[in-house]
């Protein structure tokens, strides 16, 4: 049985005038994360929409006391955003730079494009001033195909904490962290070591010559590496899987195409072994065979095919 790897996605929306101002409002209002991407780079930062009332120039008191909140918006004239994190990131935010703005109105993903004019400060805190987008556009959600790790499996990460994998797909995958641990904000970047079923191994230390000449040594160690962001923090709904637990949503960056292969076999593993399960509780262990990860393309095969052409 095999699956796409990301739902279907609608046509796009464009968006205009005042639905542009009603969206960011009420992602003011409710304190959304929101995602940035500088100059067209892959790596996704986040941040939130500030307000904007009068400030103090020259030592004069500016007057606030007729100031409705975010009326700023009204003058279609600027958009102001807080630092983004990770703070790192900062350096890559100056004047003139092209951001890339999303965020979520339910089911729908808000997009735009924007140029940063300045850093200014508001009460004292670093922000940025950008320009205000004459247009958005609204998507469905594009979300990858997320399937459920069974307990049986056992499957977690080791580092920089063990905590149990709750589901996985080819783009993230939920943690279910202890209920007292202190929340991470989103945006938090991360690196996790990940436990591998013994049956996905690479069992002996592999040599294969690359079209160019160059001699790749793949390891025989079953867990790996995996760079990620945080996207989310919260209350576990999945009480069986994660009982009184934080759940945590992480957002892979994928920096390979080893890492790619990696993610997408443990990703079959998890599928056929949850679809197996569902086959046997309905009676069905006659009429489903789930192919063993070593059966056709092994990992192995699928990398020298990557490499070799």
């Amino acid at each position: 049985m095999s699956q796409p790897s990301t739902a279907p996605v609608k046509s796009k929306e464009r968006i205009t005038d005042k639905k542009v101002i009603s969206l960011i409002k009420k992602a003011l209002e409710e304190g959304s994360n929101l995602e940035v991407q500088v100059n067209n780079r892959s790596e996704v930062l986040f941040t939130r929409f500030l307000d904007h009332p009068p400030q103090a120039v020259d030592g004069e008191v500016a007057e606030k006391s007729k100031y409705q909140p975010f009326s700023y918006l009204s003058a279609k004239d600027h958009l102001v955003i807080a630092r983004v994190v990770p703070e790192e990131s900062n350096e890559n935010m100056v004047p003139g730079s092209l951001l890339r703005l999303r965020f979520y109105n339910g089911k729908k993903a808000i997009e735009s494009y924007v140029v940063l004019i300045e850093p200014i400060e508001i009460g004292g805190q670093h922000a940025y001033k950008l320009g205000f987008p004459t247009t958005m556009e609204a998507w469905d959600q594009r979300r990858h195909f997320r399937v459920k790790v069974i307990p049986e499996l056992e499957i977690g990460i080791v580092e920089p904490m063990k905590a149990r994998i709750m589901d996985l797909s080819v783009g993230g995958m939920a943690i279910c962290f202890p209920s007292d641990m202190e929340p991470i904000p989103a945006g938090t970047p991360m690196n996790f070591k990940i436990k591998v079923p013994p049956s996905l191994e690479v069992q002996h230390q592999h040599e294969i010559k690359t079209k160019s000449g160059l001699v790749m040594e793949l390891p025989s160690n079953p867990d790996f590496e995996l760079m990620g962001y945080v996207r989310n923090y919260g209350s576990a709904n999945d009480q069986q899987i994660c009982p009184k637990g934080q759940r945590c949503g992480v957002q892979f960056q994928i920096s390979s195409a080893l890492k790619a292969m990696q993610v997408g076999e443990l990703y079959g593993f998890v599928e056929r072994e949850f679809l197996r399960k569902q086959a046997l509780s309905k009676g069905d262990q006659g009429n489903f065979h789930a192919k063993s990860p070593h059966e056709g393309h092994s990992l192995l095969d699928k990398i020298k095919s990557a490499l070799l052409g």
